[in-house]
């Protein structure tokens, strides 16, 4: 900002978008600069009465309160609709730029998403974004980047998916390395094949520039950014609009009648809506002019002295390597009045081709010449070999080489961006099922626990003591089936620390009172608890009362989680003295 303002900060100057360290200085440039103001008010020329200009309902807020406005930020591995975000590629006027991954068709794409911050109305930028997906869906060509589907992610933004360029921005292709007037015009030559089909269905870009341009690694050149683009047809025309592109006829507000990037805006751009494709003609020479002379063909950088002083283009340096015809061709395509312009893009096109590849009746003769020499050339002079071709310079040839290194080095880069996401999504999934496994384990414990605090809590009610009936061994077994809660309980505890099965055999001593004494575990597991768990629930049994003392043998088996008793009487007596064996 040492001269002018630049385009893009003009315009987010007056959208409110402009960074904070950037805002002081414009403030401090436009108080000193008079072209530069001229240019902002002509930007925001209606925006005082123009309601899409409030973020918010009733609130107005200034470009340094918007800037603090948080933004949505995008990392890799999140989710657009179906598409998976690999790396951000950079942002314009109306959106940010992702490659991303597609893994229904697997393919990399560009993503476009509504730029989030913006003080424009959501549904109008929305209208845009939509706009441009509809505008690059009509078209089918080389030289124009393909849409591939258009959405709203679930927080509500719109976002596009295009084809994905392997390569550079004209601007940055133009910055590698210096560039003959040669390639410079070829690329161009490219670009402006991809505006001819656009206007060849009606539509309008509004906002060509090299940063919508791009190079692909295999030098094909495709147009992008169509989201300025509009109809170019009108009601009274004897074509009538194609029912696709009802859309593209939408009035806009969001910035008034002005719409594009300052730097490359024909002066008709700045004083209504009233354009045609003369406009992207004036755009296109004046990108074509900064490319092949490293200047800007109009004073101020903008069109705005055009407009004001009825100034012209400057000429370009003297001494170039330009054609003339190439120069008379682009200073004409930057005429003030769109009348002395050409009447197409393809007119333009047919006076851009160089010399050697537009004169072909030239290119003619000279061959005609060259064969009469050639023919005298080898009657007068001895046969001798052809003369062995000259190699590339050095120079040159580790220019291609490197190259090819580069474009190797970006396309390994990028699949390995796509494995990465893979990785961290299946690392998800992962994670997700761990996280429930441990919600299960949890639930298990709990649901063990309320069990054996239940069972703890259970009172079984005491059999009625009775008199022993003939068979006391059948009357054993069913008075220790009462325990059969209690010893559940003691295996469930014992089985959270062991695993197997378990045959405990335990004797105790039924009194003619009923109760069990003396109970002690013969045989099972070596586990103190477990032994001390099933003695202890046996001796709490209820047994058949009678005149004599018996002597019982419980065998107590858990196996697979069930329990399994049976007991019989292996001994009664009626004295310490006498016992009767059965």
């Amino acid at each position: 900002m040492e001269q002018h303002l630049d385009d893009n900060a003009a315009s987010e100057f007056v959208s409110g978008t402009l960074p904070p360290s950037l805002l002081i200085k414009a403030e401090t440039h436009l108080a000193g600069c008079r072209d530069c103001r001229d240019l902002v008010a002509a930007l925001a020329a209606d925006s005082a009465e123009d309601s899409n200009l409030q973020t918010y309902p009733h609130e107005r807020l200034s470009p340094s309160q918007v800037t603090q406005r948080p933004t949505r930020t995008l990392t890799i591995g999140d989710r657009v609709g179906r598409y998976l975000v690999l790396t951000a590629l950079g942002a314009g006027g109306m959106g940010v730029v992702f490659a991303a991954y597609d893994p229904q068709l697997d393919r990399k794409v560009a993503l476009k998403l509504l730029r989030a911050g913006l003080t424009y109305n959501t549904k109008d930028a929305r209208t845009r974004l939509r706009r441009e997906a509809q505008a690059i869906a009509q078209l089918s060509h080389p030289n124009v980047v393909a849409a591939y589907d258009v959405g709203t992610t679930e927080e509500g933004d719109l976002y596009i998916a295009m084809e994905f360029v392997e390569g550079d921005t004209l601007t940055t292709w133009l910055k590698k390395w210096p560039r003959t007037w040669r390639e410079i015009v070829d690329v161009f030559l490219q670009a402006a094949r991809g505006l001819v089909a656009a206007h060849s269905v009606g539509l309008l870009h509004r906002d060509f520039k090299p940063d919508n341009v791009l190079v692909g690694g295999d030098g094909r050149v495709r147009v992008t950014d169509f989201g300025l683009a509009r109809s170019l047809m009108v009601p009274d025309e004897a074509v009538r609009p194609r029912p696709d592109m009802a859309a593209l006829s939408v009035e806009l507000t969001a910035t008034g009648t002005v719409l594009g990037t300052p730097r490359y805006m024909a002066p008709e751009q700045l004083t209504g809506p009233d354009i045609d494709a003369r406009a992207d003609q004036f755009s296109f020479c004046v990108a074509l002019f900064e490319a092949l002379w490293d200047a800007h063909p109009l004073p101020g950088a903008t069109s705005v002295s055009m407009l004001e002083k009825g100034e012209k283009a400057i000429s370009p340096p003297e001494g170039t390597k330009v054609p003339p015809a190439i120069i008379r061709a682009v200073q004409r395509g930057l005429e003030r009045d769109r009348a002395k312009r050409f009447a197409t893009m393809t007119a333009l096109i047919a006076e851009l081709v160089p010399p050697p590849m537009r004169s072909s009746r030239n290119a003619a003769l000279a061959g005609v010449a060259i064969l009469v020499v050639g023919a005298a050339s080898t009657a007068m002079l001895v046969r001798r070999d052809p003369p062995a071709p000259q190699p590339a310079p050095a120079s040159e040839q580790a220019k291609d080489e490197l190259i090819a290194r580069l474009k190797r080095s970006e396309e390994e880069r990028q699949q390995l961006l796509i494995e990465l996401t893979k990785l961290k999504l299946a690392a998800r999934d992962v994670e997700y099922l761990i996280k429930k496994l441990e919600q299960k384990d949890a639930e298990i414990r709990l649901l063990v626990d309320r069990v054996a605090e239940i069972q703890a809590k259970a009172v079984l009610p005491k059999p009625k003591l009775r008199s022993r009936e003939p068979s006391q061994s059948v009357q054993v077994v069913s008075a220790i089936s009462h325990a059969e809660a209690d010893l559940e309980g003691c295996f469930i505890e014992w089985s959270e620390r062991e695993l197997g099965d378990a045959d405990l055999l335990v004797r105790l001593t039924v009194g003619s009172d009923g109760l069990g004494h003396s109970a002690s575990a013969i045989t099972g597991p070596d586990s103190p608890m477990l032994k001390l768990c099933v003695t202890g629930a046996l001796s709490r049994v209820g047994y058949p009362m009678g005149p004599e003392v018996l002597d019982v043998e419980v065998n107590v088996q858990w196996s697979a989680g069930m329990l399994a008793l049976g007991a019989k009487v292996i001994g009664r007596r009626r004295d310490a003295g006498s016992v009767e064996l059965q």
